[in-house]
């Protein structure tokens, strides 16, 4: 019987496919005012699947093997925390799940204060129609950096192959998801308690950049509400009939939504007079 790493690396490349339609479906179907229409819809989307695509082949090419050799490593010489914690296997996940989660709001919180990673990082930001395809919009420079930092942080953890796969499908779903251009209404206000969602994410990328500074969780909202981030939908007028404009101020022209505009972008400078 083939190990369960392989069942759970089936299942995120097949589950973020049908996230990925059927957000995709959704969103036409809704048709909010904040949704580009027709063909300029269409050329958002290949952009940002594209960026996203080569920052997955690169991440393939470079860190894969070392990761998942590390983590063989790890597993068979029982390194690292989880190792030493005596928890059963449904515990020891959900333990893994949370671990994973704080160091991607840490991450996270780390690409908008060190300047040189919000240069990467900026690229998810200026998107000033953010859907479901904004989950893939990533330089691939900034996943590069967060592949090889991340390494010692899941030797530190003592993660497992499956454990990594687990959580990174789980953090996809919820990504795809809280970046849908979708108004889940009473669900959104119920989800939020514990997951983020499209009201709590859309602060995250309003151009205030107050807001911008807050709301950093990609899976769980405890993080933010604990360690001060915490910027609520309601307090904010966010989820009803206002909807915050997404983007970054002078990313707007094309010359910087272009693949190679995205490309550039680290190197370049922004001026927010730009159009």
């Amino acid at each position: 019987m083939p190990p369960v790493e392989n069942h759970v690396a089936w299942l995120r490349p097949t589950a973020a496919a049908a996230g990925l339609l059927l957000l995709w479906l959704l969103e036409g179907w809704r048709r909010l005012p904040e949704r580009r229409a027709g063909a300029s819809r269409l050329r958002h989307a290949v952009r940002n699947l594209t960026l996203g695509s080569t920052g997955g082949m690169l991440l393939a090419v470079t860190v894969a093997g070392t990761t998942a050799n590390a983590l063989e490593w790890s597993s068979a010489g029982r390194f690292g925390l989880l190792h030493t914690l005596p928890l059963p296997a449904p515990l020891r996940l959900v333990t893994a799940i949370l671990l994973m989660d704080f160091w991607s709001w840490g991450w996270h919180l780390a690409c908008h204060k060190v300047p040189f990673l919000w240069r990467f990082h900026r690229v998810h930001h200026s998107d000033p129609a953010m859907d479901v395809t904004t989950a893939f919009r990533f330089h691939p420079g900034e996943l590069l950096f967060s592949g090889v930092v991340r390494l010692p942080v899941l030797l530190l953890f003592g993660l497992s192959a499956a454990e990594l796969l687990t959580y990174e499908t789980l953090l996809l779903g919820s990504s795809q998801f809280h970046h849908a251009a979708l108004r889940a209404g009473w669900w959104d206000r119920k989800l939020r308690i514990v997951l983020v969602t499209p009201a709590v994410h859309r602060i995250h990328h309003a151009r205030e950049r107050e807001l911008t500074n807050s709301n950093y969780a990609s899976l769980l909202t405890w993080w933010d509400r604990l360690l001060g981030t915490w910027r609520d939908p309601v307090e904010d007028g966010i989820g009803g009939t206002t909807v915050p404009s997404c983007g970054l101020d002078g990313m707007d022209g094309d010359h910087w939504q272009t693949l190679k505009g995205l490309g550039l972008s680290p190197v370049r400078q922004v001026r927010e007079s730009e159009n």
